[in-house]
């Protein structure tokens, strides 16, 4: 899912989770969810089970090349929310807040320790360590040490 595929990537979870109308395990043309969330495409199908799931946390967040991606694919439908939990590659912790699609804040807990890299639309600031958002095609960069166990705050810059 990259950042022009917000709209795409919620369009899939509605099909994904359309109810079927149907009871039991038997194939239903068109696919959907049975009432009990399971993907109506027997048996098992666990890119629809699983891979639905992953699709929807990766809207707010993702975490590959080494960098953890802030709001990559946030879908006109999600103007405002906040998400709490999800765990990122690097063992890191995060939690976004965003309003009028923008991020308003994020935290990022180190379990371990070691350098973090984050990826935003927008420069942002870390509170309380001085580091420079760098500019490149896809929006901004930033890395930084991170302590184990300790949280990092991140914001938009001051107005």
């Amino acid at each position: 899912v990259g950042r022009a595929d917000g709209h795409e990537a919620l369009n899939s979870v509605r099909e994904l989770l359309h109810p079927t109308g149907h009871v039991g395990t038997h194939d239903v043309k068109g696919g959907g969810t049975y009432v009990n969330l399971v993907d109506a495409h027997p048996p098992l199908q666990k890119d629809g089970n699983f891979g639905g799931s992953s699709r929807t946390t990766e809207m707010p967040l993702q975490s590959q090349l080494g960098e953890i991606d802030l709001l990559p694919a946030l879908t006109g439908a999600w103007a405002s929310g906040e998400i709490k939990g999800l765990k990122a590659r690097g063992n890191f912790e995060v939690g976004i807040q965003w309003n009028n699609h923008q991020l308003t804040h994020a935290s990022i807990r180190s379990l371990l320790g070691g350098t973090c890299k984050i990826r935003t639309k927008m420069p942002v600031r870390l509170k309380g360590i001085s580091v420079k958002p760098v500019a490149d095609a896809w929006g901004y960069t930033m890395s930084f040490h991170t302590d184990k166990g300790k949280t990092y705050t991140i914001k938009p810059p001051k107005k």
